[in-house]
């Protein structure tokens, strides 16, 4: 923690250069607060001038997570990393301002996980706060059950985070393959054992204990962001949504899933440790059957079944342990202070009671992180790390620009956590548009011209330098190439058309629409980039003629 409260006071008298944002991104944040209160003024000024740069001790290899003296695991030191010691490999994920790519440290041979930020992006939506609360929380905390931080650098345009590489992959994986060998065998609503969920669950325990004691309340729990080791083991990750209880919160904000937020969030309540046991009972729920606890045909739907919930009409499914029942049954409560273990072990509910449930029966909790996991993850082999980051372009000859977008189970995105709006709302207003007039043409036709008809259109992924943003892409018989903003219904731009343009084909669903100013980097894992080529190129046709 030296290295950080050393960096944090320097970062008062000559920030710029430490913080995340440049002079000019300073000047920009000063322009923004002027003629707001001094209130607003001071806030924008301590959440650009956080330090962001910690280097490791002579780029040395990793300790294992939770060192014996429980200093924390970022260390400062006055070389300072850049995407020049590292070779890149494939896209891990991607979050809502960040993705996470494999890379490899050249004179170590260490592997990582590297989240990468791109600071015009994270101030253009004003994910400033959350960027800097992750690393906040990282450097408070080291323990097994959590994601370890390295360390942390920027360059010009992106801030780098260096983490420990899981490549077991999410809880989400082992939940989905079990509930698929259930389905093969004839068997509905089954996932994963009792055993296996139990443990996996006590692990969740350890972790959120361990949080919250520090006072760290995660707020978006869920089985996408719990990795697993190569030893099978659980590691708790994504902290940039999480609240610190020993700052003095200035407003709610809406952060979370649908299908795991808790009513008091969707009531513009406070979140504390209970929010976080709410998703817990969710996911205990999840790994046994394979599905979600709460999920509805929409969004709005869903909060309501969490508002109204225990429905009078809910049931079990047939054969559902009981012992599970009733842990969930004594969490999803709508007071958040009654659920089992968001109290304190002095007034009977607190982590002590939660333990001491009949589910968790069996359970050693002083060596449960040492134990030998109930599953074993198949760690497969990642692509080669070939991707040099001395080369300028290495952010976009890689892998790592290439990542494939789910089409199918996803809801839609919800409001950014930095818009104070309310979401059960939002959610309400999605779902009165009716199916006919999402589904149809016709609710494209008022981006269209004067007698131009749609000749094709798709939703796409779109790239735009580090981050990929889905839109609704309509070739017109003009031609026009434009793209929308599918949840805005707004015109986010078009792709000028010339005789110069040409469309390269960069995989069976990406595809690069070239012109002379600018490449335009496109996905589409529904019709494919072979039907968009044919369609372009046809247009291209009838235009020269």
């Amino acid at each position: 923690m030296t290295g950080c409260a050393s960096a944090s006071a320097r970062s008062s008298s000559s920030c710029v250069g430490q913080c995340i944002f440049t002079a000019a991104d300073h000047r920009h944040c000063a322009s923004e607060t002027r003629g707001g209160g001094g209130e607003n003024r001071a806030s924008s000024s301590v959440v650009c001038c956080i330090p962001f740069v910690t280097a490791p001790d002579e780029m040395q290899a990793p300790t294992p997570p939770g060192s014996a003296d429980g200093s924390s695991p970022v260390r400062s030191h006055s070389k300072k990393p850049s995407p020049a010691d590292f070779m890149f490999g494939a896209t891990l994920g991607e979050g809502a301002y960040a993705r996470v790519v494999h890379a490899r440290m050249k004179d170590t041979g260490v592997e990582y996980a590297v989240k990468i930020m791109e600071k015009r992006f994270i101030r253009k939506e004003k994910k400033v706060k959350f960027v800097m609360m992750e690393r906040k929380v990282f450097s408070k905390i080291s323990h097994d059950r959590v994601v370890k931080l390295f360390f942390t650098f920027q360059d010009n345009n992106y801030l780098y985070m260096v983490m420990e590489l899981c490549r077991g992959g999410e809880l989400l994986d082992v939940i989905t393959k079990h509930q698929k060998e259930q389905a093969a065998a004839g068997y509905t609503d089954r996932a994963c054992s009792l055993e296996l969920t139990k443990f996996y669950m006590a692990e969740v325990v350890v972790a959120l204990e361990y949080l919250h004691k520090n006072g760290v309340i995660h707020r978006d729990l869920k089985p996408e962001n719990i990795l697993l080791s190569d030893e099978g083991h659980l590691k708790v990750t994504d902290f940039g949504t999480a609240k610190d209880e020993t700052e003095e919160s200035r407003h709610n904000t809406f952060c979370g899933t649908a299908e795991y937020v808790s009513p008091e969030v969707l009531r513009d309540q406070e979140a504390s440790r209970g929010c976080d046991l709410w998703a817990m009972a969710c996911m205990v729920f999840q790994m046994l059957v394979g599905r979600p606890f709460f999920r509805a045909e929409n969004e709005y739907l869903t909060f309501q079944q969490i508002l109204n919930h225990p429905a009078e009409d809910f049931a079990y499914p047939p054969g559902f342990p009981p012992v599970a029942k009733d842990l969930i049954d004594r969490i999803l409560l709508q007071e958040p202070n009654e659920r089992l273990g968001a109290g304190s072990d002095e007034d009977g509910n607190g982590y002590i009671a939660l333990k001491a449930h009949p589910f968790f029966e069996g359970i050693d909790w002083e060596s449960v992180g040492y134990a030998q996991p109930p599953y074993m993850p198949e760690i497969g082999r990642l692509p080669a790390t070939e991707y040099d980051g001395a080369t300028e372009d290495w952010l976009f000859a890689g892998v790592a620009t290439e990542l494939q977008v789910s089409s199918g189970l996803a809801l839609d995105p919800m409001p950014s956590p930095a818009e104070h709006v309310n979401v059960v709302e939002v959610a309400r207003q999605k779902a009165a548009i009716p199916p006919a007039m999402r589904r149809t043409s016709s609710l494209w036709n008022r981006f269209l011209l004067d007698d131009e008809l749609i000749k094709m259109g798709g939703l796409i992924s779109k790239r735009k330098g580090l981050f990929s943003k889905k839109r609704q892409l309509i070739l017109t018989s003009k031609p026009r190439l434009i793209y929308i903003d599918p949840i805005r219904m707004k015109q986010k731009g078009e792709i000028p058309w010339s005789d110069n343009l040409y469309v390269n084909s960069k995989s069976a669903t990406a595809f690069d629409v070239v012109t002379p100013n600018r490449v335009y980097h496109l996905n589409d894992l529904v019709n494919g980039s072979k039907k968009w080529i044919e369609a372009i190129n046809a247009a291209l046709t009838l235009f020269v003629q």
